[in-house]
C-alpha cells in the first residue's frame, strides 16, 4: 500500500465520518445532530390507571419512565415555559423538529399540550446524538399528514442515567485505519528488508 493511497482512504474516512447523518435547523443552520430513538409513549388512561395523576408534576414522569426503563434513571430538569417549547424545522423536512434542552440528558420526555389529543399524550425519547438537542420525527408520531397546529409541546422532561451509549464511529474508523496503515507499512518493511 503505497502513500498516495493510505492517504486518500483516510481522507474519504474523514469525509464519511463527519457527515454522519447530522440535521440542521433551517433558519440558522445550525448543527442539532441526528434523529432521537423513539422509546415509548403513553396515553391519559395510563397515567390515571397507574395512579400516577395527569402526568405534569417530575414525581409522576420520573415514576413512567423508570417503568419502561431499566436500569432508572433520575430527573434532571424541566423545561416548562409559557408559551410551549419552539419547535425548529429541520433540513426542510415537514416531519421533522428540533428543540434545545436545557441539560445534556440521557433521555426526555415530550408533553402534549392540546388537552384533547387522542392517543398518546408523552412520548420518552433516547438522547442519542446531539445531547444538547432534542430531534424528533413527528411524521412517525402523528402520521404523515399531521401538522404544526395538531401538536404544542406544552413542557420537556430531562432524565439523567441509564447509560446511554455515545456514537463515535468516525473515531473508531479512524484509529482502525492508522492501525492498519502502521501493520502494513511494518509488512513492507520487514519484506524489503
Amino acid at each position: 500500500m503505497n502513500t498516495k493511497t493510505l492517504m486518500l482512504s483516510t481522507a474519504l474516512l474523514l469525509g464519511f465520518s463527519s457527515y454522519s447523518l447530522a440535521y440542521t435547523i433551517n433558519s440558522s443552520a445550525t448543527n442539532v445532530g441526528g434523529l432521537d430513538t423513539f422509546v415509548a409513549g403513553s396515553d391519559k388512561s395510563t397515567w390515571s390507571a397507574l395512579g400516577y395523576g395527569n402526568g405534569n408534576s417530575p414525581a409522576s414522569e420520573t415514576l413512567w419512565v423508570n417503568s419502561v426503563l431499566d436500569p432508572d434513571v433520575t430527573y434532571e430538569s424541566k423545561s416548562d415555559p409559557a408559551g410551549g417549547i419552539s419547535v425548529d424545522a429541520v433540513d426542510f423536512n415537514s416531519n421533522l423538529g428540533a428543540f434545545s434542552l436545557a441539560g445534556n440528558p440521557s433521555y426526555f420526555l415530550v408533553k402534549d399540550g392540546k388537552p384533547n389529543t387522542a392517543g398518546f399524550t408523552h412520548w420518552l425519547f433516547q438522547n442519542t446524538a446531539s445531547l444538547d438537542w432534542g430531534v424528533v420525527d413527528f411524521g412517525a408520531i402523528f402520521g404523515s399528514n399531521w401538522s404544526a397546529s395538531d401538536f404544542t409541546i406544552s413542557h420537556v422532561t430531562e432524565f439523567s442515567g441509564g447509560g446511554v451509549p455515545v456514537p463515535e464511529p468516525g473515531t473508531v474508523a479512524l484509529m482502525l485505519t492508522g492501525i492498519a496503515g502502521l501493520v502494513a507499512a511494518r509488512r513492507r518493511n520487514k519484506i524489503q528488508a
